[in-house]
């Protein structure tokens, strides 16, 4: 059973049922195809994995992280989640940038 306030990481399935822009803050504009998506983050902070990723699923929040800038979309959902106890991700992809550490996407 996962503690309430364990640390770790995880991975959203996300499905994007159109394609569309979307301004990530200071990033610019992204064009992101229709498909499915996952993003890899994690939860280090003091509510922990459970707190990250219910916070996720709440498609009214403030934007806090690049990822926040898709899910908030309504063609966006969230498909899966999976959560990792631990610290078993790398350093490179903890930062919050929107790169290729942090989410693949595949084609319909």
């Amino acid at each position: 059973m996962m503690k309430e306030l364990e640390k770790g990481c995880y991975v959203l399935f996300l499905r994007l049922t159109d394609e569309c822009s979307i301004k990530i803050g200071s990033l610019g504009i992204h064009k992101m195809p229709r498909g499915l998506y996952a993003y890899v983050g994690s939860a280090k902070g003091p509510g922990g994995l459970k707190a990250r990723v219910k916070r996720h699923f709440k498609k009214v929040k403030k934007i806090k992280w690049h990822i926040d800038y898709l899910i908030a979309r309504p063609e966006c959902f969230i498909e899966a989640a999976i959560l990792v106890r631990g610290n078993n991700i790398s350093e490179t992809s903890r930062r919050d940038r929107w790169n290729s550490s942090h989410k693949r996407f595949w084609k319909q």
